[in-house]
């Protein structure tokens, strides 16, 4: 099943793009393992309500970032590269977190969004389960312990916040579903 991810107002769900992340008090901001600077928060998706039934029984927030502070220089694209970062926390314990003092940390919009099963329509900014749309072919990450790892969000660059996936790419987001922590983000342009 897919539901689409679309601007709301109100709606009361955690999810959203841009701003700062919900997180635990435990939670380390993300580093760039290639240049050493702190990653921008991208989206957070709340999985209890995404509408999803496969994710929607995780008690969990996805969590992504990607590193701003030279942009196409710290392979951002690749899910192993250090360039990204996907975390998942518990969707109970989370408050707002705040950011490093330096770096690239936030987007300037602020898009509170919810995952509505429905046809697409206009102004749909990604989706959330079902099946990727690749733009350059299939790249499902493999959790470590060898799992196939599930499609759980897809995020698209022209839906707003000022997400840079290069020329017209889209993001992309995957949970294992053997290991609660286990998550991967990649992006891919045409």
């Amino acid at each position: 099943m897919t539901a689409w991810l679309v601007r709301t107002q109100g709606s009361g769900s955690q999810s959203r793009i841009g701003g700062l992340p919900d997180a635990p008090e435990s939670f380390e901001w993300p580093v760039c393992k290639q240049c050493g600077g702190a990653m921008q928060f991208l989206v957070q998706l709340a999985l209890p309500d995404c509408g999803v039934p496969a994710l929607a029984s995780r008690e969990q927030l996805l969590l992504v970032f990607q590193c701003a502070n030279d942009p196409g220089m710290c392979d951002e694209w690749d899910p192993d590269s250090g360039g990204n970062a996907a975390r998942l926390v518990p969707a109970a314990a989370a408050a707002t977190f705040q950011p490093p003092t330096s770096g690239e940390t936030l987007l300037a919009a602020v898009d509170p969004v919810e995952a509505v099963v429905r046809d697409p329509e206009r102004g749909a900014l990604g989706r959330v389960g079902g099946e990727p749309e690749w733009i350059q072919g299939d790249e499902t990450p493999t959790c470590a312990c060898g799992s196939r790892m599930r499609f759980a969000l897809q995020l698209s660059a022209e839906g707003g916040g000022g997400i840079n996936f290069g020329d017209a790419g889209e993001g992309f987001a995957f949970v294992c579903d053997a290991c609660p922590t286990e998550t991967r983000f990649l992006w891919q342009c045409e």
